[in-house]
Parts: C-alpha cells; structure tokens; sequence
C-alpha cells in the first residue's frame, strides 16, 4: 500500500549477521564441503534504508533480508518483528519468486541490489559458485 511504502521509505535498518554467522553456526557442512564462519564479523551492525533505489533503473526495491536485520534504527526488536515478517512474507509471495533446477551446465547470473536468494538444499551434486560485487555501489541514503 502506498501508506507502508511512505513509512517503509524513511527507515533505515540495523543489520547484523549473527543469525547466519553467530554463535552454533560456525561449521556450515554441505555434503563433503565444511564451511568455516568468520565469528568475528558476526556482531557488527551497519544501517541501511530498508527501500533503495536502483542506481541503473531508478526502480525502488526492500532491502530487508530478514535473517540479517535486527531491527529499525530507533525501534525495539519486538516492534519490528511484524512488520518484518510481514515483509518476509510478502517478498516470498508466489508473484515475486522463481525457482531455478539446477543441471550440469548451468548459469544463473543475478543482481543483488534487487533480488533475495535462498539456496534449498534440495541438489546432490557439487555446485561451484562465484560472486561478483560491484565495488562503487554504495545504498543511498
């Protein structure tokens, strides 16, 4: 609604990866693979605007990766938590999901600036993944 997106437009989330690299997550074991975490990045917090624009479209998108954000500068955890599910909820809606099938050969190429990405562990065979940032790329305030 155009009234979530004006109280969406001036926050700025806090967001820290100690969901995904805190404490009890530090082996990541995929098959063979052992992924170590790095425990020392795990507590920082940086802040973000939860929508930013796209610097080549112009076009608004959420930035709000839910197991990365604690919360809203400003705004107690369990203040936010609905309205963060709601927009977990909301970007895992039918009409902005795809899902890709893996087979040998396989390229997926995606711009991080707009797109959430979940790996299912639903695939056998090694994967080999490389990611690319684009190092100019600041969010805007």
């Amino acid at each position: 609604s155009e009234r979530m997106k004006a109280i969406l437009g001036g926050l700025l989330g806090v967001f820290c990866a100690r969901g995904v690299h805190g404490p009890g997550t530090e082996d990541l074991k995929l098959g063979d693979m052992v992924r170590i975490r790095d425990l020392s990045l795990a507590d920082k917090e940086n802040l973000h605007p939860i929508v930013r624009t796209h610097p080549v479209t112009g076009r608004k998108a959420l930035y709000a990766s839910r197991p990365h954000i604690q919360r809203f500068d400003g705004m107690t955890e369990k203040e936010c938590g609905p309205i963060l599910d709601f927009l977990d909820e909301h970007a895992q809606s039918p009409e902005f999901t795809a899902r890709l099938h893996w087979q040998p050969g396989t390229l997926a190429i995606f711009d991080n600036r707009c797109v959430q990405h979940v790996a299912l562990n639903d695939y056998k065979e090694r994967r080999e993944l490389h990611r690319v940032n684009v190092a100019d790329d600041q969010p805007p305030f």
